[in-house]
């Protein structure tokens, strides 16, 4: 099970982008975590699409947080559905913290259609550390965050 505590967090990289009302930022660390924040309107999600696609599909564990999203557009939306769909089909191993601004668009598909969805980071890092269980022996460590 994660250590989360503060003294238990392990050193990482982390790189932060703005694109327009939305800020990503990418923590390295045993743990990958992609944090989205901000508004995602339909100009920022072509962007952010051909950012985080390439990440969910080749890298992990990780986690892909959306929990600091104040407002995702339906393309934002689409673009959430390809990234957990080349997450699923690659094998790649992420949990998503959906925010208030994507809890509506879960009503509207099917569990298979996303990434699984955690409902908290603890929540999260357990989800990952099962599923790593399952396909191979991994140790879960929380990785440190950057927020725009």
């Amino acid at each position: 099970m994660a250590d989360l505590t503060p003294a238990s967090r392990s050193a990482s990289k982390s790189e932060s982008v703005q694109y327009g009302g939305a800020c990503l930022a990418l923590s390295d660390g045993p743990v990958e975590v992609l944090t989205l924040t901000g508004e995602v309107d339909a100009a920022e999600a072509e962007e952010l699409a051909a950012v985080v696609q390439p990440v969910v599909t080749r890298r992990g564990p990780g986690i892909l947080d959306l929990s600091g999203v104040a407002f995702l557009s339906v393309a934002g939306f689409r673009a959430l559905r390809a990234w957990s769909y080349q997450a699923r089909e690659t094998g790649a191993n992420w949990v998503m913290l959906a925010g208030p601004a994507v809890q509506p668009y879960l009503q509207t598909v099917r569990p298979d259609e996303l990434m699984p969805v955690a409902s908290n980071e603890k929540q999260a890092l357990d989800m990952l550390s099962v599923r790593s269980r399952n396909n191979r022996q991994m140790s879960i460590v929380d990785a440190g965050r950057t927020v725009c």
